[in-house]
């Protein structure tokens, strides 16, 4: 973080699926050189569509932006900051993507893993969106810092 606070990724990544079940697969931890920290979340589309209770021949878009979805990693990002210890271990704002990982463009690993520099190098302009406070596809912590 700008401040100089080391963000401890495997654990806040780890915090975060846990924090999202069973919504999401995995997280991405962005906020290098930033004053927070925010997340790519790789979602589990169907059981968003679970979650959501939309029929099969909703649109990955669709169900990604249900609003019940996105309360559930807004209430997910809310309880992260209350268990926490401290600023490098809870997100301000997430992002659900749209389009999973992708081999060919190396984000994932020969061993399966997701590459985390890869996604966020490749995704730059949606790690940009997550430090954009009008834009509204992201999805913004909604209490108060502690």
């Amino acid at each position: 973080m700008s401040s100089g606070t080391w963000v401890h990724v495997t654990s806040l990544r780890l915090n975060a699926i846990d924090a999202f079940k069973p919504l999401a697969r995995d997280v991405v931890v962005a906020g290098h050189g930033r004053d927070s920290i925010a997340l790519l979340v790789v979602p589990d589309v169907e059981q968003c569509r679970d979650w959501a209770k939309l029929p099969t021949e909703a649109s990955t878009k669709q169900v990604l932006e249900h609003s019940s979805v996105r309360a559930h990693v807004r209430s997910g990002m809310n309880r992260m900051q209350l268990e926490s210890r401290g600023s490098s271990m809870h997100a301000q704002a997430a992002l659900l993507l749209e389009e999973p990982p992708s081999a060919d463009a190396g984000e994932i690993t020969d061993k399966g893993y997701i590459n985390q520099r890869a996604v966020l190098d490749r995704r730059a302009a949606l790690v940009s969106s997550l430090f954009d406070p009008t834009d509204l596809t992201v999805i913004r912590f909604s209490g108060a810092p502690r």
